[in-house]
């Protein structure tokens, strides 16, 4: 992953995270989700909502690569939603100091945030910390913390597609 990440809305629903030197990563609603394109070799992911409860789920075919959720039934603060990913890893988006604001992510394996992400005047900046360096799923955590953050300034309206 590179550096920064910025994050746009691009038209009813879908969103476009740009960074230098990488393809853009386009999320697009599609039937029930969204698709999720621009990953190169990875290849399309499909993101949508779990069956039951808050979050995201990101798929690639029948596989489940990896979903948000908050571990407090109907818990909608941004801090109290999680990320799991395919392989088990769990990690944390959390409210940055009142200083910085914005968000992170934070992991239990290293100290400090691997991603964190703050306001600008059309989306969000997404940055990997040190922490990130050499991780494998970075990419995965940006576009479900990218979906994670829009909706909570504006519910990202499409439908589900099971957890």
């Amino acid at each position: 992953m590179s550096a920064a990440w910025t994050v746009k809305r691009t038209g009813p629903g879908g969103f476009v995270m740009r960074a230098d030197e990488e393809a853009p990563i386009e999320v697009v609603p599609d039937g029930p989700g969204w698709r999720v394109s621009g990953l190169g070799d990875a290849g399309p992911l499909e993101l949508g909502r779990p069956d039951e409860g808050p979050g995201f789920v990101l798929r690639r075919g029948s596989d489940r690569v990896a979903r948000t959720s908050s571990l407090v039934r109907g818990a909608t603060e941004a801090n109290l939603y999680y990320l799991l990913l395919g392989d088990g890893r769990l990690f944390r988006i959390a409210l940055r100091d009142a200083r910085t604001g914005g968000f992170e992510i934070r992991g239990w394996e290293t100290p400090g945030a691997y991603l964190q992400a703050v306001p600008t005047s059309d989306g969000w900046a997404i940055e990997s910390t040190p922490a990130a360096g050499g991780m494998s799923g970075v990419r995965t955590l940006s576009i479900l913390f990218a979906a994670e953050l829009l909706d909570s300034e504006e519910r990202l309206e499409r439908g589900a597609v099971g957890a």
